[in-house]
């Protein structure tokens, strides 16, 4: 892993961790999951929130994952 994408990882965990209120390793270990499936589950998210009228090829097209 390059040191951007653990910086953003080590930020996560500690966000997580202080709202919480969890020990370092379990919001370690969350930041981690949410980083491994963020593609799945902001694309699960976004499909959930969007409504029945928009097909599910414009979705894609318009859905980007930025880091």
């Amino acid at each position: 892993m390059h040191t951007q994408q653990l910086s953003a990882l080590m930020r996560l965990s500690w966000k997580i961790q202080h709202s919480k209120k969890i020990s370092r390793s379990k919001s370690l270990v969350s930041a981690w999951v949410i980083y491994q499936q963020a593609d799945i589950m902001v694309y699960y998210l976004v499909k959930k929130h969007t409504p029945e009228q928009r097909t599910t090829a414009a979705i894609d097209k318009n859905l980007k994952l930025i880091f």
